[in-house]
């Protein structure tokens, strides 16, 4: 988990019924935070990920859409 992940992720968990001690102690345990270079490619890659993960036939018009765009993602990875 990269710092921002795991900043939202405590932020968005906080249990206001703890002290402010327990709640603020969790955030000192947080990863470095990437260089701008590393965290635009890290970041590329998850939300294409993502995406690519998502795509179903539905996404596209005709069926021979959708492996027209898988076939030319195998000739762009040979290239």
């Amino acid at each position: 988990m990269t710092h921002g992940e795991k900043f939202q992720h405590l932020k968005d968990n906080i249990d206001f019924r703890q002290s402010e001690a327990k709640i603020i102690m969790p955030f000192s345990s947080l990863p470095k935070r990437m260089t701008r270079d590393k965290g635009v490619k890290y970041y590329k890659e998850k939300v294409k990920d993502f995406f690519d993960n998502k795509l179903t036939v539905k996404d596209f018009n005709k069926v021979e859409d959708y492996f027209d765009y898988f076939e030319a993602k195998k000739l762009l990875k040979g290239i």
